[in-house]
């Protein structure tokens, strides 16, 4: 839910002219998200469609094949960063993701745990990182140890 607030959010503060015609919810699924990424393709003339997860993501890319169209048709961003899509951003089908760090979430859940078990008051809310990566950038060695297969 706060991938999608935090989009939103953005979008409407930074982009007021850019509308949001709907927010779907595929369940990280990737079939069920490439029926809603369809219907969605055929209700409205879109520009973009963004996926707040891996399954959200390809389900779009999937879609999108489906329909014989290219990442010149539609942009497509998404979230998370699996072989499925590194390849579609590598072929040009999509944009670009958000990568989490899963370096930095493993060293600070430890540092968090142990400052539990010392009694410590813990943060409400840590950021462990995010980058944004592309066809230019996703060969980075910063961001190469932060994606998965």
């Amino acid at each position: 839910m706060d991938r999608r607030d935090g989009f939103v959010d953005h979008m409407e503060e930074n982009h007021p002219g850019i509308e949001i015609v709907d927010i779907q919810y595929g369940d990280g699924d990737h079939l069920k998200s490439a029926d809603i990424a369809k219907a969605m393709i055929g209700a409205h003339d879109l520009v973009a469609l963004y996926g707040t997860n891996e399954g959200s993501a390809i389900g779009i890319v999937n879609a999108v094949e489906e329909l014989g169209m290219s990442g010149e048709d539609l942009v497509i961003v998404g979230f998370d960063s699996g072989t499925a899509q590194q390849e579609a951003i590598r072929s040009g089908l999509m944009l670009g993701s958000v990568t989490q760090d899963p370096i930095a979430i493993g060293r600070l859940t430890v540092e968090a745990a142990i400052a539990a078990v010392n009694g410590e008051e813990l943060e409400e809310f840590t950021d462990t990182g995010s980058y944004w990566f592309d066809a230019d950038t996703i060969d980075d060695e910063d961001i190469q140890e932060k994606v998965y297969d």
